[in-house]
């Protein structure tokens, strides 16, 4: 979903998604640099009418983005990556790997089947060394760069662990299904839901304060689960302590997304095995897709207590 906003972008050396028109900006002016520009093809030239219905990834080292790839779903249940980029200077740091598992990883929770794009040569290495599959010549370039077509299949393990944690929140919290809230997917760091505006909203017609700061927690909630998960550790989730902005009211359905965690925070859950509570800072955003403004903000204190 393309996000753009005029808000703070997230300064962090890890995977997100871009969340400002800066981050888009720079996005695409590394496209155009690294796979457009030296085959002196016009700046324009790396985007295409899929942009606003496709998915984007990238990697920044504070402000500069050093690494993107895109994803949108070119058939129903087939995925297709298109534009992955890394910074001149910064091969062989693994952020292209990031970019890529990141994308898989938001493909299978969207409940896709297979993944297909069209390699480089001199990256066929780097997709076969993730699993992909070669599947041979697709096409020339510009007349003069071949590619070749590739596919790995996905276990959609991740669109069945989306399922469960929707259902999780209807069984256990009943405003959470009168909200109507559903996750829908995860890149590897961040937790993306939506939920319908009609039940959420006010006498004003705007987003209520009160869905604003429910679905903005849960979403962090939701992320903290995800990773519990993925690490393989039990425990009861509890919000210690929450802030919540809103920089402008929301008219249309929410976009809810949690912001990536630093890796050492998402560690401290391994205390769980341990029989020891643990402690994790969480944030999240409401993105009003109409307008891919930022509405809401959110910094939440969790503590998970072992079982």
């Amino acid at each position: 979903m393309v996000l753009i906003t005029n808000d703070k972008s997230i300064d962090l050396m890890q995977l997100c998604a871009p969340l400002t028109s800066i981050d888009f900006d720079a996005c695409y002016q590394l496209r155009w640099q690294v796979l457009r520009a030296p085959w002196q093809q016009p700046p324009g030239s790396e985007r295409d009418e899929l942009e606003a219905d496709a998915w984007n990834l990238m990697v920044k080292d504070q402000d500069q983005v050093v690494a993107t790839g895109r994803l949108h779903e070119s058939a129903p249940g087939i995925g297709q990556i298109r534009y992955m980029a890394v910074a001149p200077g910064q091969q062989g740091k693994g952020l292209g790997g990031m970019i890529l598992r990141g994308l898989l990883a938001l493909a299978d929770s969207l409940g896709l089947n297979k993944i297909e794009l069209n390699a480089r040569e001199a990256a066929l290495p780097f997709y076969q060394r993730a699993g992909f599959e070669l599947l041979g010549p697709s096409h020339l370039l510009y007349g003069q760069i071949p590619h070749f077509k590739m596919q790995i299949a996905l276990a959609g393990e991740g669109a069945e662990k989306a399922a469960r944690l929707t259902t999780l929140w209807h069984q256990t919290i009943p405003m959470a299904k009168f909200m109507g809230l559903r996750a829908q997917a995860f890149n590897s760091e961040q937790l993306i839901c939506q939920a319908p505006f009609d039940n959420n909203s006010n006498l004003h017609g705007t987003l209520f304060a009160g869905s604003h700061y429910a679905l903005a927690t849960l979403t962090a909630w939701g992320s903290v689960w995800w990773q519990m998960q993925s690490l393989g550790v039990e425990g009861d989730i509890v919000l210690a302590h929450g802030d919540i902005h809103y920089p402008q009211p929301m008219t249309q359905a929410p976009l809810m997304m949690s912001l990536p965690n630093t890796k050492d925070s998402w560690h401290a859950l391994a205390a769980l095995k341990d029989g020891q509570r643990a402690r994790v800072n969480v944030g999240s955003v409401l993105v009003d897709t109409s307008n891919g403004k930022i509405v809401s903000a959110f910094e939440g204190r969790f503590v998970v207590l072992p079982h």
